[in-house]
């Protein structure tokens, strides 16, 4: 469109293309309807899985100076991965780390047990924390309600003081302010309710993403130490922040040179001979469910290219009934470049309906996907500002996928004798020929896709077949925790157990 002074119009362009493109689609319901639908459903699975993509293997961890961030363990080359290099820390050697290492700015420990709870109509076993007190400020925590540990609550006799989790502060007291100040009994002690952490608040999973530690509550992490066998007992996850000028390689050589320095000294005392160092980012990832992710993520992605190419072969049909009304308008002087901004405006218009249904479908999708997928946090599955950029794009993708090919054809073919007939026929040969290579791209993708679908149910059905080397049938595993208060060392659990 031309414009006062001679000067292209492109935005008043733009929006008579839309209104044209909308005029087409509503006089064709048909043809906007199974688009919209087959878009929906392909963009829908697309966004779901990549929604998961993103919460696992994409999105950044939740801390400060992650980069920094590492786990560090004791190493015992004889057991296997993943194991044997992540053994966890004896309470001397954190101990010894903590006031040698020089590679360090900061080093916390934790652990996790269970405690009983008692003084609530159903009692149960709770998911215990016990945390060093700079353990959760040093992982970006800041309490929004009432406060953390500090220094002094690390000592025993003023250590009985508690951080609850969010979820817990939710079951348990339904979110009332008051709770600060109250007590709650857990392993026969009462705890002062000090500090409610935020509720994305999470530890990094351990293990290469095999573990996922959640407390439902927090004590300072002296309560852990009852008796002197704790001293020398593997049980603490050691959390170092590196110093900026440290590389993760210099860290590991001073670490292992320390932990030999000192079994050498007390080979009694100090067990291992070495120690190793692995950063969050390595620690909270797993290669394996990365890699099934990103193989469900190109397998829904092959149904979203055959979609494309239905629609493409859809299109193409609609553009032959066409070829007598776009033979009209370049008749009437519209160039090739207008046909096709034009018909790419009717696919934009597709596209992006097929994206916003497929969105909501997506949105009542992923919870679903948390439960059913092994995913270290499902909480974290969600719609975000990446994920509907996700969408977006491939909303755009799509537009060029089934709408630029049946457009370039169209704009080609031949006005006499479009004009000639009532139907399509000057455009009936080349578009003929798109659609045969579009159905024969469809046909080689969803073999593809079925030949890995094929290879998949294989490879579960042996899985299934293979059992797991005994009759489980009428068996049962059942986990007995013991309180410590009551037995505190080996012989009175023995008796228990007798």
């Amino acid at each position: 469109m031309v414009g006062p002074l001679g000067r292209v119009d492109h935005m008043g362009a733009f929006f008579h293309d839309l209104r044209t493109s909308l005029r087409a689609l509503v006089r064709s319901p048909g043809y906007a309807a199974a688009c919209v639908t087959v878009l929906a459903l392909g963009i829908g699975a697309n966004t779901s899985i990549f929604s998961v993509v993103y919460a696992v293997v994409l999105k950044p961890l939740p801390y400060p100076n992650t980069n920094r961030l590492v786990f560090v363990w004791e190493k015992l080359p004889s057991l296997p991965n993943p194991i044997g290099p992540r053994m966890q820390a004896q309470r001397v050697a954190y101990v010894e780390w903590q006031r040698q290492s020089t590679t360090f700015s900061d080093m916390a420990a934790f652990q996790e047990a269970s405690l009983n709870e008692a003084g609530v109509e159903r009692p149960r076993t709770i998911s215990t924390g016990f945390a060093s007190a700079n353990l959760l400020p040093l992982l970006g925590a800041r309490a929004p309600l009432g406060r953390l540990f500090r220094a002094e609550e690390e000592q025993k006799g003023s250590d009985r003081v508690v951080v609850l989790s969010d979820a817990y502060f939710d079951k348990r007291f339904h979110r009332d302010p008051s709770a600060i100040g109250q007590s709650i009994t857990l392993g026969r002690a009462d705890y002062t309710v000090i500090g409610v952490l935020p509720s994305r608040f999470h530890l990094p999973a351990i293990y290469e993403g095999e573990d996922q530690k959640k407390p439902e509550v927090w004590l300072p992490l002296s309560r852990l130490w009852n008796r002197p066998a704790d001293d020398s007992a593997f049980q603490l996850y050691v959390v170092g922040l590196l110093r900026p000028d440290v590389s993760l390689a210099q860290a590991r050589a001073v670490m292992s040179g320390l932990q030999a320095s000192l079994h050498k000294s007390d080979e009694e005392r100090y067990v291992t001979t070495d120690a190793n160092v692995f950063p969050f980012s390595v620690e909270d990832k797993s290669p394996e469910l990365n890699l099934a992710l990103y193989v469900l993520l190109g397998a829904v992605g092959f149904l979203l290219l055959i979609g494309c190419a239905n629609l493409a072969n859809l299109t193409m049909a609609r553009a032959t009934r066409r070829a007598r009304e776009i033979a009209i308008r370049r008749a009437l002087g519209a160039s090739r470049g207008r046909i096709i901004t034009q018909l790419l405006t009717e696919s934009l218009l597709v596209s992006l309906a097929g994206a916003a249904v497929g969105v909501l479908l997506a949105q009542a999708t992923i919870k679903g996907l948390g439960l059913y997928l092994p995913v270290p946090r499902p909480e974290d599955i969600e719609l975000n500002w990446s994920v509907f950029a996700f969408a977006g794009s491939v909303s755009i993708l799509t537009t060029l996928l089934f709408g630029l090919a049946p457009a370039i054809t169209a704009s080609r073919s031949s006005v006499n004798e479009a004009l000639k007939t009532r139907g399509g026929g000057g455009a009936s040969a080349a578009l003929s020929r798109s659609r045969q290579a579009l159905t024969a791209a469809e046909v080689a993708l969803a073999l593809t896709l079925l030949c890995g679908a094929g290879l998949l149910i294989r490879g579960f059905v042996k899985l299934v077949q293979a059992g797991v080397g005994f009759n489980a049938a009428q068996l049962a595993v059942v986990d007995v925790d013991l309180p410590e208060i009551r037995y505190p060392d080996a012989a009175s659990r023995a008796r228990f157990y007798d």
